[in-house]
This record gives structure tokens, sequence and C-alpha cells, in this order.
């Protein structure tokens, strides 16, 4: 069942670019005290470069480590994948490509990587102790509305 949505939400939109703006100013500032420092500018441009790359490409993997969040395929955790995929049906988005547990009594979401096909979703095994299920979809819905609205981007960047 596909919902209708509810509109732009122009002030995020505002926010997100403001902070893509700040980011932007805060590697130029970091690149401009390198060349400032008498690096080769060349070498300065290949790191900029190579930061950028594996930030987008590698950054959903290094969160999910410093979590330590766990990936769980679908006959691990079958109610939370079957959740997931209906949630993201409903929402018009790919089912995130990772689903991830972290070992934590605090109820706990979140949403990371570059791209809806790219997306994990992750949660703590004390949520999934604390709520039940309508307070469960809950959740995940908050967590791929971020997927879909791309906020994981600019977290991602952030």
């Amino acid at each position: 069942m596909q919902r209708n949505s509810i509109g732009k939400d122009h002030q995020l939109t505002i926010r997100m670019l403001a902070t893509g703006l700040m980011l932007l100013v805060a590697y130029l500032a970091l690149f401009g005290l390198l060349l400032i420092s008498g690096l080769n500018p060349i070498f300065v441009f290949v790191i900029g470069i190579g930061m950028v790359f594996f930030q987008y490409f590698m950054s959903d993997k290094l969160v999910l480590k410093t979590t330590k969040a766990k990936a769980v395929t679908k006959e691990e955790q079958p109610k939370l994948h079957e959740m997931i995929e209906r949630l993201s049906k409903i929402g018009g988005i790919p089912k995130p490509r990772t689903v991830a547990i972290m070992e934590m009594e605090a109820p706990n979401a979140f949403a990371t990587g570059r791209s809806p096909k790219h997306a994990t979703v992750a949660v703590t095994t004390g949520l999934l102790s604390k709520l039940n299920d309508k307070e469960l979809e809950g959740v995940i819905g908050h967590e791929l509305a971020h997927i879909k609205n791309r906020d994981v981007m600019v977290m991602t960047w952030a």
C-alpha cells in the first residue's frame, strides 16, 4: 500500500544545505591549512580526493564497526526483516541492503549509508526487547524516513 507524501519540508532542506555548506567550508579550511603548511598541492589534492571517496564508500561500514553492530540475515531475524521490507514498500524505497543488531540494553536505532540503495538500518537488542511490534514499526519507519529523505547522506559526510 503506497502512502501519499506529506510534502516537502523546506526548513529541513535549508538545514541540510547549511550543514553541507559548513562541512564544505571545514574541508576547504583543512586543505587550506595543509597547503600553507608547505605540502605539495598535488599531494594535498590526492589526499582530499581519497578522503572523499573513502568517506563516501566506507562510512556506513565504519559506523557499523564502531557501534559493534552485526549484520543479521533474514533467517536469523525473520520478523525484523519482514517488518523493514513491508515498511520500505509502504515508504516507496528499496529495502535497506543491511539490517544490523547491536548488543546493547539501551533502546536505540539508526540508519546509515550513502543512498537508499546502499542503506543500513541498525537496532539494539534493548529496543527489540522493550518495544511491542507497533512501537517498533514506528521507530523503524522513522529510520526509513531518514533514508528516504536522504538525511543519511548528510550524516555520512558529517
